[in-house]
């Protein structure tokens, strides 16, 4: 039914060329059966490849809002008026994705998966995703996790004087999700410590959340700290939950400068002081749940030393 109803709310918009739609869909059994779904209802016709509404399938499309495979834009001046300045923590890996970046990001998701009536889940936010999300109002629920209470106190200031719908909770991701969040949400989002270890507990955690096949997951990996065997053994981690990488968008999104990285960045060459424009990318990845999906780490995650974990560094 949710392929039908994203259908619908394309060809509410204008009509579509079956053609032109079939990328957006993915999987083409499941869109070319939502096609057939809606023609034996009646709710729409297809000519030359050409499909449109009928008066019937109009009237049952009146609730949904119209949808175009090409969204509009977020508002840049809006998001960047609203979105919170705050200090980075190097005890919390913090350093967080240039607005403009944020923004590609939330058009992107929303091209791939669509924003409408999706349960959203941001798996630490100092790069203040959820309040770019919910400027959308497109999604039914926005949910921001988070061990800094800072982070938690901005996006629910911010929620508060524009009216935004933000959920912010606290929670320390070497233990497990609670309970009342499992398997609630579509789409989860994350930018973890590029480590390891980090990158595959955020996405574990991550998974809990999902609801169950056909969900995504959305996270940031940079290059710069991570050699090309630890990188393999990334993937290969995610491909043992049981997901399905279908996207890696190189260098995607660019992260701000703060005037901390020599804190985090040693055996530098003389000379070098610290940057003064982005230079640090991650590389987006999406991945898609199977039947098959599950979580790596089920219990409390336990780790000696917690640098080694949960900070990136780069030794020269």
């Amino acid at each position: 039914m949710k392929l039908e109803r994203l259908l619908l709310s394309y060809l509410k918009a204008r009509p579509r060329d079956f053609w032109d739609l079939v990328h957006h869909f993915g999987f083409m059994p499941p869109y070319i059966q939502a096609v057939k779904n809606l023609q034996k209802r009646g709710l729409i016709l297809v000519k030359n490849s050409r499909m449109t509404l009928t008066p019937k399938g109009r009237t049952c499309a009146e609730k949904i809002e119209p949808r175009d495979p090409e969204p509009k834009k977020l508002d840049l001046k809006l998001y960047r008026e609203i979105r919170p300045k705050m200090e980075s923590l190097v005890k919390y890996d913090q350093l967080p994705i240039t607005i403009q970046a944020a923004i590609k990001k939330v058009n992107f998701i929303n091209k791939r998966d669509g924003l409408e009536d999706r349960a959203i889940a941001c798996l630490g936010d100092d790069d203040w995703m959820g309040i770019a999300l919910a400027l959308t109002e497109l999604p039914e629920r926005v949910t921001v996790f988070d061990l800094d209470e800072r982070v938690l106190e901005n996006e629910k200031k911010v929620a508060e004087k524009y009216g935004l719908e933000i959920e912010a909770v606290r929670h320390d991701f070497r233990k497990p999700l609670p309970k009342k969040y499992r398997q609630k949400y579509d789409i989860f989002i994350t930018e973890p410590p590029d480590t390891l270890p980090g990158l595959l507990l955020f996405f574990s955690r991550g998974l809990e959340l999902l609801k169950g096949a056909g969900k995504a997951g959305y996270i940031g990996v940079a290059t710069y700290s991570l050699s090309r065997d630890k990188w393999l053994e990334f993937e290969k981690g995610l491909l043992k939950m049981g997901v399905v990488i279908t996207d890696a968008l190189h260098d995607f999104e660019p992260y701000e400068v703060d005037g901390k990285e020599l804190e985090w960045i040693s055996g530098l060459p003389k000379g070098v002081n610290p940057p003064k424009k982005p230079w640090y990318y991650a590389t987006l990845f999406r991945a898609e749940t199977t039947q098959k999906a599950k979580p790596l780490y089920k219990g409390e995650f336990k780790t000696g030393i917690i640098e080694e974990v949960f900070i990136t560094r780069i030794k020269g």
